[in-house]
């Protein structure tokens, strides 16, 4: 109100709309719920009322002008760089235009993993709305998201940082930086800004479990991102939305030959080096790895992999890329 009445200045406009995105986001972040979430939802919704408004106001002045030259130079590392090239020898089953009963007796009965080409490529607003980062940065610009930095989070010298979606899209995506892979990971993105669930509904193999335990992650990041070998505690249908994804499987009876941690937070993930397509593993320290049995893909814009609970997966990033995780019992 104050900003709308004329008595700050724009830049100050603009600073306290930032603060005030971080303190609600906060308490969306730290699990405010019910009528406290709520309350936080329509408090943002009036900031981005109130920050079109003061986009509005600036946008004709010579700083805003400068600004948008700048943004429009600007080159996006997916459209100078192809993708990381990786042969797939050990294909996992494919199938097009599966229905729920096939599905159900085929693949989630027996537990079994299913490449689903195309599951979702016209069912989704988000494989054309979300082509484009930029469009997080209109929708979500101003937002804090929490960001891991590092090779994965296996690694000592790992970390997360806070920081608003602008930050991040400016320093791991649009561009390399010398402070390593920042990588928007398992986040609960869609409690935090849920309009986006409009671009994303449930495809009906999501629908084969109970509709009240889905639960959707959205992972953001460049290429070369990885997420080391390790199990989920639920069923999982792994949507691609946009650049591709080099994922390896291997089943719950291969666990011995991975070497999971045998203690600690991480008993559910490898101790095997996090990059296994490019780290180099010892056979000595880890002499049944190489006899470990497994299948492999490539996940596409629209493809969805159905990954059974228990099963151990490697996913790596070929690319800038946009993933959503749909996991159910």
């Amino acid at each position: 109100g104050v900003c709308a009445g004329g008595n700050v200045r724009l830049e100050e406009c603009d600073w306290l709309l930032g603060r005030a995105f971080y303190y609600a986001d906060m308490g969306l972040i730290m699990g405010g719920d019910g009528c406290v979430r709520d309350s936080l939802l329509e408090c943002i919704h009036t900031l981005h009322f109130a920050d079109t408004q003061l986009q509005n106001q600036v946008e004709d002045t010579p700083l805003d002008q400068e600004k948008r030259a700048h943004a429009q130079a600007r080159t996006y590392a997916s459209k100078v760089k192809p993708p990381l090239a990786v042969t797939i020898n050990r294909p996992v089953q494919e199938v097009t235009d599966i229905d729920l009963e096939t599905f159900i007796v085929s693949f989630l009965t027996p537990q079994q993993p299913v490449l689903m080409r195309a599951h979702v490529k016209h069912l989704w607003p988000a494989i054309d709305k979300w082509r484009d980062f930029s469009f997080f940065r209109k929708v979500a610009g101003r937002r804090t998201v929490p960001v891991e930095i590092g090779h994965s989070y296996t690694h000592s010298a790992w970390t997360q940082k806070l920081m608003t979606v602008n930050e991040f899209l400016d320093r791991f995506i649009e561009q390399e930086t010398p402070e390593g892979v920042g990588y928007l990971a398992q986040h609960q993105l869609f409690e935090q800004i849920p309009q986006l669930l409009d671009d994303i509904p449930p495809p009906d193999t999501v629908l084969a479990g109970d509709e009240e335990t889905l639960m959707r992650n959205a992972w953001i990041g460049p290429g070369g991102t990885v997420s080391p070998l390790h199990t989920d505690p639920h069923q999982n249908v792994f949507a691609q939305v946009k650049g591709t994804k080099y994922v390896r499987l291997y089943a719950p009876s291969e666990t011995e030959k991975l070497y999971p941690f045998k203690k600690g937070i991480l008993t559910n993930t490898t101790s095997l080096p996090s990059d296994i397509l490019e780290d180099h593993i010892d056979a000595d320290r880890f002499p049944l790895y190489s006899t470990a049995e497994y299948v492999e893909c490539i996940v596409r814009p629209g493809d969805c992999l159905f990954v059974p609970r228990g099963w151990w997966h490697f996913v790596k990033s070929l690319e800038p890329s946009i993933s959503v995780s749909m996991w159910f019992d």
